[in-house]
């Protein structure tokens, strides 16, 4: 099976959330981007890296959500988020559900990832 191509770019982005998600820097939390609690889920972590926004409380919501361009929102990444990454949206709910429907670590998320798709070699 081959792996989803990308960018050299994007490969980085790639290398560096999988980091992120074995680094232990980050609690995972479930149903949202970010928590109260400051747990994140695996996308999260890929938005919280990204440099492409920022976290703010959005409306009502009781979680912060992430603000990049015209987009606000609390529970999946902002299409700048998807594009740094060199994603298909059609990845999205496979990574949700690993987070938040059966519960696999971050560590089993990153090696999903790896699998899946080409990226940077680890330094």
């Amino acid at each position: 099976m081959s792996k989803h191509p990308g960018t050299p770019s994007q490969l980085i982005a790639r290398r560096r959330w999988i980091d992120a998600l074995r680094s232990g820097k980050y609690t995972q939390g479930r149903n949202r981007l970010k928590n109260n609690d400051n747990s994140f889920c695996c996308l999260g972590v890929a938005c919280d890296i990204s440099g492409l926004g920022e976290w703010k409380f959005i409306d009502l919501d009781t979680s912060p959500g992430f603000v990049s361009g015209d987009e606000e929102l609390t529970a999946t990444p902002p299409s700048s988020v998807w594009e740094q990454l060199g994603l298909p949206r059609q990845y999205e709910s496979r990574i949700w559900h690993m987070n938040d429907g059966i519960g696999l670590s971050f560590a089993q998320i990153a090696d999903f990832l790896e699998e899946q798709l080409e990226v940077a070699p680890a330094t």
